[in-house]
């Protein structure tokens, strides 16, 4: 499934309840980034940096960071892209997100 990510936005990437497959214990301290944003063909988004993740307030196991506007801007609406999500530590894993970009529409009241 894609998710939608917006023009004229930063894009906030939630990683919720980290956890260690074998043993199902929560992961705390990880090493969490946001390493690629690349188009399907593997092409690197002009702007982006890897982000790292911070702690969410409040938990122990839920990472979060933001992908600024700016890197957004320059993408183009309709087409597919990829996030990339990376644990380099306690271990590694790595999960991709597809996204579509879309520009949000307004609606007047009627």
């Amino acid at each position: 499934m894609l998710e939608t990510i917006y023009i004229g936005n930063d894009i906030l990437v939630v990683l919720e309840d980290l956890r260690d497959q074998s043993t199902g214990d929560e992961v705390t301290g990880a090493a969490v980034s946001i390493v690629r944003m690349e188009d399907l063909e593997g092409n690197a988004v002009t702007g982006f940096t890897p982000i790292q993740m911070t702690l969410k307030a409040g938990t122990t196991n839920t990472y979060q960071a933001a992908i600024p506007q700016s890197v957004v801007n320059g993408l183009t609406e309709g087409d597919v892209y990829r996030i990339v999500v990376e644990v380099s530590q306690p271990s590694k894993a790595e999960w991709e997100v597809p996204v579509i970009v879309r520009r949000r529409e307004r609606y007047a009241d009627n």
